[in-house]
């Protein structure tokens, strides 16, 4: 159990963290995209996994949590948080060697456990990016009392500048040109709620 003064850094540090990775995922936004689709191990990939590494090295420099975490903790929560590693590095080494066939030596293991966690946290920054999205757009929705039928033209409507909003790409003319799409499926009563909570259009 952390005391209030490490729950403190512990945030403070999450925090810095998530920073990090987002404006690195708004920056590499077509680099991580394209990770995380076509075929695993080829060439392209690799050559985007290679394009990652370096530009996510200001979050790998830092280390993991547990690392920018043990100057607040007491030796016996340190040696606690290395048994913890311990476990989970040795679990994941049998795991890896059962999915290859053969062991990683403790170097490359290491570089891959780590690439794993920044993965993780890409992932959450997208997922938290994804999740408010479409929170405005239960929010817009509800709001308008859009139909079944509203919603489902609205959201192919949105969906690509909504990805073009995750990578930073999304210009002026594209909001404007999505926005007049999608009041041209409001009711005029719609359009007029929309123009009220929403902003002028």
């Amino acid at each position: 159990t952390l005391t209030p003064e490490q729950q403190a850094t512990f945030d403070r540090l999450l925090a810095e963290r998530a920073t990090i990775v987002d404006r690195l995922v708004v920056e590499h936004y077509e680099d991580v995209a394209t990770l995380n689709a076509g075929e695993r191990g080829s060439p392209d990939k690799i050559a985007v996994y290679q394009r990652l590494r370096v530009a996510f090295e200001p979050l790998l420099d830092r280390g993991s949590m547990v690392d920018e975490m043990r100057p607040a903790l007491t030796p016996d929560q340190r040696t606690e948080a290395a048994r913890m590693m311990d476990e989970y590095r040795a679990a994941r080494a049998k795991a890896i060697e059962r999915e290859t066939g053969r062991p990683l030596r403790a170097r490359r293991l290491d570089a891959r456990l780590q690439l794993e966690t920044v993965g993780r946290e890409i992932r959450a920054s997208v997922e938290r990016r994804v999740d408010f999205g479409q929170a405005r757009f239960d929010e817009f929705a509800d709001h308008l009392a859009l139909t079944p039928e509203q919603t489902s033209t609205i959201q192919g409507l949105v969906q690509p500048l909504g990805l073009a909003e995750l990578g930073g790409s999304a210009s002026p003319e594209m909001r404007t040109r999505v926005m007049r799409a999608v009041f041209e499926v409001l009711t005029p009563d719609q359009r007029r709620l929309a123009r009220e909570r929403f902003g002028p259009r």
